[in-house]
């Protein structure tokens, strides 16, 4: 929750077997998380077979799940989480099957009418795979096969298939071919061969329901959307009908290393039979079946959500955008809209029968939190996490979204003075806690650096709500381990006693008899036991200490620190008939509520236009150094592009695997950069926001490249806003244009290419080595400069609106 006490990591306890989903690490101010009773999906028959296990609720499954959801036809994104994984190439599983099919069609290894039986198991070496689809009495036609994701039909189909048919295949679907040393019938069943990004799962299946950019027969295409239509209905995917929604859709698990991963892309229609909605799901350690339930499940949302026309309409697509690390995945950011950030902080803290005007008071004080500490985990490369340290995130409901609409734009400010204007205040330092325990206190009762703030208010909570009382046994064993684990020397842990309690009735300080130091303060407390045996053991620091013959017993009262907000008292004053406003009246006595635009907001949460440099650990030294170098370069290009600064996240990798996982380049690739819009709070369009990735400082060092590399990938950041909607070969012949050396060091003339030809996407995005890519770059800059040399100014090559008269104006 919003404050300092928090999750600082997942547990080591939380660790997840196979195929089994992991819960949040803690709730609500360390609070264990709220669950329901766990459901259950068929069990995994084989590493391909699209069926999966869950031994947690589906909101769990979501909340772990990478997903996107875009409106059709078009790419408004309608709902997102997790995109970078997205972007990760990953093993399809079944849904290769998909290019299976069309291969053994477009060659007439098998016909529309064509039938295979199903003799249940597969030996492929060194898979023993068994089909977990029911026996549907017959032998199957091909499209009983792709809706029930048949094993031996595909494998059967596939002994039989030429690979330059099943390559054509690919390619005619957007997809990678296979070499010549992989076996093809796995890669029939998506075990082995090319690996592709779930995004672009996703395109070919838009293509192949829309019918464009296909070299196929109509009579293949009609062959396989029957198949995926009928996999929405009775197949793998039929969770989407269990939900009332129609379409085409194809599910997979995709093996990985020691686990596996499922896949899900579907494209759904309107009332009018139209496609309406393209959906991808990658959800670790699942199966397909199991993804297909979470795309169907958040479909099943968004239409709700659209079926309220004040909510629906309250999308948000402006900034300010806050920047979240997420904990379920090691490294992993998503940008998010300010007000899609909050509403899925109220949806994350907040009970979900809580009343209107809680969740609205809850809305305004997650806002300001988010504005007021939007740097707090600047050094991470972040601006806030998703766990009790900062706050708690799980997709919106339409209550959360309904709430952060009605109070969209209100953020908590200290009333101006006559020497600081409206416009010059900030958000201010706001808190909230589960429940308070009836009693609210100030930072300074709880945090070693914490202050008392005039706006909160202390004592006695207004709201005379029930309060919670909790008890949790510890056994000396694991709470001696505990202690030890985070330096705590000595013997055997003889004793625990509370020393001290603040004037609010709040543990200060416990001694530890029998280890060095002797004595603790009760947040560090609070935190080691939260870190090492988890958040549940104490939910607040209120509560006695009894001596048992395992152990300790802590009896104690409310959840969280108590600072700010109540949630629970909010909730009885909202039963009350009070007001949002009266509920944030009450909380925070000293503060006003301001519109978003009359607020001073942190950079940290508008993406400044400073460069965030995020450098691994053992990198550090060198951190002067390279800022230097980072600054001297922008300097430089901004010169000789005359392009404005845009915000740049430089992420330096501290593995070549890590810049693999993060970018899905080859090894050879040095450095990437990617886009992301930025717009302000009143919606104008402004420069992008860039992810610039490395390699290693110390492999580009050795290679003698960092100069260059770097210059390469930031030329990408000055162009990509006014390059953005040209073709690749003038971005990237741009970039080396601008990041070669001089005529001087070159002694005149160009970089000459053997080949002018300009060259493909493909030649540039899927080069076969480092040899091809610097060719395809070469013929790149070749054709730049061909247009530079013609009199086009830098930001016209590639545009043909664009006309250079020769008296040297431009006409568009």
């Amino acid at each position: 929750m919003s404050g300092h006490d928090g999750c600082a990591r997942m547990l080591a306890a939380a660790v997840v077997l196979a195929l089994t989903w992991a819960g949040a690490a803690c709730g609500p101010s360390g609070e264990a998380p709220r669950r329901s009773r766990p459901t259950r999906s068929p069990a995994v028959a084989s590493p391909s077979a699209d069926s999966g296990q869950t031994d947690d609720t589906l909101q769990t499954a979501i909340d772990r799940s990478a997903f996107l959801v875009l409106a059709l036809p078009g790419t408004q994104v309608l709902a997102s989480q997790r995109l970078e994984r997205l972007d990760e190439p990953v093993r399809p599983g079944s849904i290769a099957k998909i290019v299976t099919l069309v291969g053994a069609l477009e060659a007439g290894v098998v016909r529309e009418t064509s039938r295979v039986r199903c003799s249940r198991t597969l030996h492929l070496p060194p898979h023993d795979l068994t089909c977990a689809h029911p026996d549907l009495g017959q032998p199957l036609t091909p499209a009983d096969a792709l809706a029930h994701s048949c094993n031996v039909f595909f494998a059967t189909v596939a002994k039989r298939l030429p690979r330059a048919a099943f390559n054509r295949a690919a390619l005619a679907l957007g997809l990678s071919p296979i070499s010549a040393d992989v076996d093809l019938p796995l890669a029939a069943l998506g075990l082995a061969g090319e690996s592709a990004t779930p995004r672009a799962l996703l395109a070919m299946m838009q293509r192949l329901v829309q019918g464009e950019q296909m070299s196929i027969h109509d009579s293949t295409r009609r062959v396989v959307l029957e198949g995926l239509r009928r996999a929405t209905e009775e197949g793998t995917a039929a969770a989407l009908s269990a939900h009332e929604l129609q379409g085409w859709a194809k599910t997979g698990t995709a093996p990985g290393a020691g686990r596996f991963e499922g896949l899900a892309v579907a494209v759904t229609t309107d009332a009018s039979d139209r496609p309406s909605r393209g959906v991808v799901v990658r959800a670790p350690g699942a199966a397909g079946r199991d993804a297909a339930a979470i795309a169907a499940e958040i479909l099943a949302r968004e239409r709700s959500e659209r079926a309220r026309p004040n909510v629906a309409s309250a999308r948000s697509t402006d900034g300010p955008f806050v920047q979240v690390g997420r904990s379920a995945q090691a490294g992993s950011v998503d940008t998010l809209a300010l007000d899609d950030y909050v509403a899925q902080v109220v949806a994350g803290e907040a009970p979900p029968d809580a009343p209107a005007a809680a969740l609205e008071a809850l809305a305004i004080t997650a806002r300001t939190f988010a504005l007021a500490q939007g740097g707090r985990h600047q050094r991470e490369g972040f601006d806030l996490c998703d766990l009790t340290h900062c706050q708690v995130l799980r997709p919106e409901t339409a209550s959360s979204r309904a709430a952060t609409v009605r109070t969209r734009g209100v953020v908590l400010v200290e009333p101006p003075s006559t020497e600081r204007s409206l416009h010059q205040v900030r958000p201010a330092a706001v808190f909230y806690s589960a429940s308070c325990g009836g009693t609210l206190v100030m930072p300074a009762d709880v945090w070693p650096d914490g202050q008392r703030l005039e706006h909160l208010r202390e004592g006695a909570d207004p709201a005379a709500h029930p309060v919670a009382s909790w008890q949790t046994n510890v056994a000396a064993v694991d709470l001696e381990r505990a202690l030890q684990s985070a330096g705590a020397r000595g013997g055997t842990l003889r004793d625990l006693r509370i020393l001290a309690r603040t004037p609010a009735g709040l543990v200060a300080r416990l001694g530890l008899d029998g280890l060095v130091p002797s004595e603790l303060d009760a947040e560090s407390f609070r935190r080691l036991l939260g870190d090492r045996l988890g958040w549940h053991i104490l939910k607040s620091n209120e509560y006695d200490i009894t001596r048992t013959a395992a152990g300790y017993r802590f009896d104690g009262r409310g959840r969280g620190h108590g600072i700010g907000l109540c949630l629970r008292g909010a909730i009885t004053l909202a039963q009350t008939g009070r007001s949002s406003e009266q509920i944030v009246e009450t909380y925070f006595p000293g503060l006003v509520e301001a519109g978003l635009e009359d607020v001073q907001v942190r950079s940290g949460s508008e993406h400044s236009r400073d460069v965030r440099i995020i450098l691994p650990a053992a990198d550090e030294q060198a951190r002067s150094r390279f800022s230097a170098l980072v600054e001297r370069t922008l300097a430089d290009l901004q010169r000789q592009t005359g392009q404005p600064r845009p915000a740049i996240v430089l992420r330096v990798h501290p593995t070549i695997e890590s810049f693999q996982r993060a970018t899905g380049l080859a090894w050879w690739t040095a450095g990437a950069t990617t886009r992301r819009d930025a717009r302000s709070a009143a919606g104008e369009s402004r420069a992008a926001a860039v992810d610039v990735h490395l390699v290693p400082l110390q492999l580009l060092e050795r290679r003698g490249t960092l100069a260059a590399t770097l210059r390469h990938e930031l030329s990408h950041a000055l162009t990509f806003d006014a390059l953005v909607d040209r073709p690749l070969w003038v971005r990237e012949g741009m970039a080396m244009h601008f990041a070669k050396p001089s005529k001087e060091e070159t002694g005149g003339g160009h970089l000459a290419a053997a080949d002018t030809s300009c060259p493909t996407e493909t030649e540039l995005r899927r080069s076969g080595s480092a040899e091809a890519l610097a060719r395809a770059q070469r013929r790149a800059l070749a054709c730049v400069e061909t247009s530079l040399d013609a009199g086009t100014p830098w930001w016209a090559v590639g545009d043909d609106t664009i006309t250079v008269t020769s008296s040297g104006r431009h006409v568009r």
